[in-house]
């Protein structure tokens, strides 16, 4: 049998340079060692922790190129560029008010907070592999064990931005909508949910940092470690699809339906980037 190059094995090794990539570059902007308790070697400790789990080992020896692989290729490219086309809808955050960088940010916290854990949660109960379990656990147990809502509210609090019910109003809408959509527990279109989900926290995170710095924080570790270890969370998500796609009824509905939740999603982003018509953002006045 021929090798692959753009197998898993290959996934899981750029995906380690990336991560080595990126982490040099945050020890290079750390005081010494000692003075952060998120520097670069706690991240790199954190990451390399996620990934020598013994679920994660296991999952990885199991991994194989099978059938659904080239049905796995297209949708990872349509949730490349779903990303794109998000990252692009947020402004330049040095051209912003200082209460449009809050709104933002907390439109952000007031997402991702409550509704994270919840959404992978679902995906553990929706998914049907040995494989997609253990991938998904592993990464519940590291939100979990490690905190990251409060990581995210030290992050909001810093920068002045924890939520109001005025940012809640923004986002209520189209929050509502993914809420219903996760109630329906479809294992693939959760994965595909999930998978972009992950990869646009981690492409957002130097913007979200961006829009701290302008408020006058210096907190960094949410958007740090979540910069760093959400490339490995992503790759393994599609591993996880990979193995619930060979499991799915044959045959499988076309992309635009599979992709479902990442639209939905992708609207519900839209509302942290910009609040909807109508809805005024906390401590800005007159109508927009």
């Amino acid at each position: 049998m021929s090798s692959c190059s753009s197998g898993p094995a290959s996934v899981v090794r750029k995906t380690e340079l990336l991560d080595a990539a990126l982490l040099e570059r945050i020890e290079r902007r750390r005081a010494p060692a000692g003075s952060s308790p998120h520097d670069g070697r706690v991240l790199r400790r954190r990451c390399r922790r996620i990934r020598n789990t013994p679920a994660r080992r296991k999952t990885r020896m199991k991994t194989t190129i099978g059938p659904a692989r080239s049905s796995i290729a297209p949708l990872e490219e349509r949730i490349d560029r779903a990303i794109h086309g998000v990252l692009a809808a947020f402004p330049d955050a040095q051209r912003l008010s200082p209460d449009e960088r809050r709104g933002i940010l907390a439109r952000y916290t007031a997402v991702l907070e409550g509704n994270f854990i919840y959404w992978m949660t679902a995906a553990y109960l929706a998914v049907t592999t040995d494989q997609a379990h253990a991938i998904i656990r592993a990464n519940l147990l590291e939100e979990v064990r490690d905190n990251h809502p409060g990581m995210l509210r030290r992050f909001a609090i810093a920068a002045q931005a924890v939520p109001t019910d005025s940012d809640a109003l923004a986002v209520h809408r189209n929050l509502q909508n993914v809420r219903l959509f996760v109630a329906r527990l479809s294992a693939v279109k959760l994965l595909l949910m999930m998978a972009f989900f992950e990869g646009w926290i981690t492409r957002f995170m130097p913007y979200l940092a961006e829009l701290a710095r302008y408020q006058g924080s210096a907190e960094r570790e949410y958007t740090d470690v979540h910069g760093v270890c959400d490339v490995v969370h992503t790759q393994e998500l599609f591993r996880a699809l990979e193995g619930e796609m060979t499991q799915a009824p044959e045959p499988l509905p076309p992309a635009t339906e599979l992709l479902e939740g990442v639209d939905l999603l992708q609207a519900l982003i839209h509302s942290i980037a910009q609040p909807p018509r109508g809805v005024i953002p906390e401590g800005v006045g007159g109508s927009r």
